[in-house]
């Protein structure tokens, strides 16, 4: 390097022999340009943690979004969207959501409980009115549906303290004296029940439903001709309802006007063939209550064809082949019932047991009238069956007690005081006998039978110095 090279051309810095490039200002000393130098590559495991960083960074600001979308979202909104659209799961969904966030906001319970009501989801529903109560003592609408959200349920306990504290705060709400109504008749509040159904009546005239369920109360009461009252008022309301229909058809047939009962009955079955089996039953018992004992074979047989396992049919059909002496078909019948109430059940065998004591297989009607009373022990005719049994085996103290079981069961039926009548003049203690052939001319259901027997019984205690 020659004198005077010895420095930079551009910064003056000294070079050392051999140097080329400039340390302090990277100028190329022979060619005078300037040298850009690269930056040192940072190392791979640093990359890795800047990179593990960003990542983070970035879950952290997507779940800070997300939490922000969910506390901002509006999900009551929604839910009430989707219920306008008739959506209800999704209602239902967005409901749930929303009552995480606020559970003690009443309006959304309430709102929830609808949708739930609608969704048959019923548990939820009560739960949602009854945290409505919690939050709103006095709104009457929710505990109104409070109650019907547990009588869906089947919870009738719970739904008749709901429905009670619903009239106490609106006494005059038509539609809660009828559920109340309806719930003390399942409970057999018969009285109760019918008082309240009579109560929604009057708050409400006009209202063919509410006669209807009036009606049908009277019909399951026996008071047939208070329920023709209410049935026909309520198909003057409304003249094509076929249940109305059917129901006062059955009420007619029951006061013994046949011909009224099966035109309404036809009626019924030709504007919902969803009664069609119903209707030819209740054809057929309205037959066999004429005495036209073929016409109401040929109806319940009907009603079978339509549903096979019908057991109401299965019995009358029974009893009614026993009335015209055909044992075995009564039998047939009798023994298909497997399925039905305990009372069918329990009159099933104890009419098996009579049709066996009068063919004389005296074990086996004994075990029918056995089952019918483990079935039933109030059951009338078992015990009346029982005793007539025993009377025929000479077991005069098991008879005794069988007939005074069923006079305990039945204190109007006439047929047990005849048997112990002639019980205990078989036993030729005639003061017994003639009490109770005057209780039978009491309960008697002919009056010419009533004086001829009365008038026995005056002879027979005149005869013994009574």
């Amino acid at each position: 390097m020659a004198p005077g090279e010895d420095k930079c051309p551009n910064c003056g810095a000294e070079l050392k022999p051999g140097d080329v490039i400039c340390v302090q200002c990277g100028t190329n000393v022979l060619t005078g340009g300037r040298v850009v130098t690269r930056r040192a590559k940072v190392p791979r495991r640093h990359r890795g943690v800047l990179l593990a960083a960003i990542v983070v960074l970035v879950l952290v600001a997507g779940g800070v979004f997300a939490a922000l979308w969910y506390f901002q979202h509006d999900y009551a909104a929604e839910a009430r969207r989707f219920l306008d659209q008739g959506r209800l799961k999704e209602a239902a969904e967005n409901y749930e959501k929303a009552l995480r966030r606020n559970d003690r906001n009443p309006r959304l319970c309430f709102e929830s409980g609808l949708v739930e009501l609608q969704l048959q989801n019923y548990k939820t529903a009560s739960e949602r009115f009854a945290l409505v109560m919690k939050l709103e003592p006095e709104n009457a609408r929710a505990q109104l549906l409070l109650g019907v959200a547990y009588a869906l349920s089947g919870d009738t306990l719970s739904e008749t303290t709901a429905l009670e504290k619903a009239i106490g705060m609106n006494p005059e709400n038509g539609l809660a004296h009828l559920l109340l109504g309806l719930a003390y008749t399942i409970t057999e509040r018969r009285d109760q029940g019918l008082a309240e159904l009579a109560r929604a009546v009057a708050l409400e005239p006009t209202n063919s439903e509410y006669r209807r369920s009036l009606g049908v109360a009277y019909v399951g009461a026996g008071k047939y001709a208070e329920a023709v009252a209410q049935l026909e008022d309520a198909l003057r309301l409304a003249p094509a309802s076929a249940e109305t229909q059917m129901f006062a058809g059955i009420s007619y047939s029951a006061q013994g006007v046949t011909d009224k009962a099966l035109a309404l009955l036809k009626d019924a079955g030709a504007a919902d063939k969803k009664y069609e089996a119903d209707v030819r039953y209740h054809m057929g018992v309205a037959y066999a209550l004429k005495g036209q004992y073929e016409d109401a074979i040929r109806e319940l047989n009907d009603a079978l064809r339509i549903q096979p396992a019908y057991s109401a049919a299965h019995l009358t059909l029974g009893l009614t082949y026993g009335i015209e002496g055909r044992l075995q078909e009564a039998l047939y019948e009798l023994e298909k019932i497997s399925a039905g109430t305990t009372s069918e059940m329990a009159s099933a065998y104890a009419e098996a047991g009579r049709i066996l004591t009068e063919q004389g297989d005296v074990t086996r009607a004994e075990e029918k009238y056995r089952q019918a009373l483990q079935t039933d022990p109030k059951n009338y005719m078992a015990h009346v069956g029982l005793g007539y049994l025993y009377s025929k085996q000479e077991k005069g103290a098991d008879a005794i007690r069988e007939y005074r079981e069923a006079t305990k069961l039945n204190p109007e039926a006439a047929t047990p005081h005849l048997f112990l009548a002639i019980l205990y003049a078989s036993q030729k203690d005639f003061g017994e006998a003639s009490r109770e052939l005057e209780k039978y001319a009491q309960y008697a259901p002919d009056a010419q039978e009533r004086e001829t027997v009365g008038v026995l019984a005056q002879q027979l205690k005149s005869s013994v110095g009574l």
